[in-house]
């Protein structure tokens, strides 16, 4: 499930940020100057065990590194760890967010 929503809030962002950027050139800097340290501060490159303490600090602000925790638990077999519940809440909830998000930029970019 938690595969499933990153997906979404990814292409979600993705076709607001495709919307809105009209320069490509733009929207691939704008890309990966976003991607790269999401994906850090993640935990998905680098675990954040062996990080500095702010960094640990400001990943728990990115909804990304719930999920790749949350994911974690799950692939050890902690099915029911609260950490998965706390991921599923918060990526359901960011996911409701972007969909809604992107659907109306996407709506009023086609009228």
């Amino acid at each position: 499930m938690k595969p499933i929503l990153m997906v979404l809030i990814g292409v979600s962002i993705s076709y607001i940020l495709a919307i809105l950027v009209p320069n490509v050139n733009a929207l691939i800097n704008l890309t990966n100057g976003v991607t790269e340290p999401l994906a850090l501060l993640a935990g998905v490159l680098i675990p954040l065990s062996v990080a500095p303490l702010w960094v640990r600090d400001a990943a728990l602000w990115n909804p990304f590194a719930w999920g790749a925790n949350g994911m974690r638990a799950i692939f050890q077999g902690h099915l029911g760890a609260q950490v998965v519940w706390q991921a599923s809440v918060i990526l359901a909830g960011l996911a409701a967010i972007a969909v809604v998000v992107s659907s109306r930029v996407f709506s009023r970019e086609i009228a």
